[in-house]
């Protein structure tokens, strides 16, 4: 996999391993889901975990997938207990570059 590139802060960088289970601790600020649309078919949850990990704690992170085929339908959620934090991967990441697609990152609503 290749980084999220963005001219703000030079890139992410994905790594590729063990993807170790990280506690989500709530300090009295609000948790905010992030929906992350046009990921490219290859991007897994555990990418999606360690790139949004480059900013912040990550609750969880999915990748939503055909049920009938199980390929990526492009698109996926974050969860991330800092809301601080969340919004400034929507400000960072929303229009990058990942996989040679223009990523769109934005607040999900229920």
């Amino acid at each position: 996999m290749t980084s999220i590139a963005s001219e703000e802060d030079g890139g992410l960088k994905i790594r590729r391993g063990v993807w170790f289970k990280q506690k989500a601790y709530i300090n009295n600020t609000k948790e905010m889901k992030l929906y992350v649309g046009n990921l490219d078919e290859k991007v897994e949850d555990y990418h999606l975990k360690e790139a949004f990990q480059e900013f912040g704690m990550v609750a969880s992170a999915k990748v939503i997938k055909d049920k009938y085929s199980g390929k990526s339908r492009g698109f996926g959620f974050v969860e991330m207990p800092e809301e601080e934090q969340a919004q400034k991967v929507i400000k960072t990441v929303n229009g990058a570059s990942w996989e040679g697609k223009i990523i769109v990152v934005k607040k999900a609503f229920k």
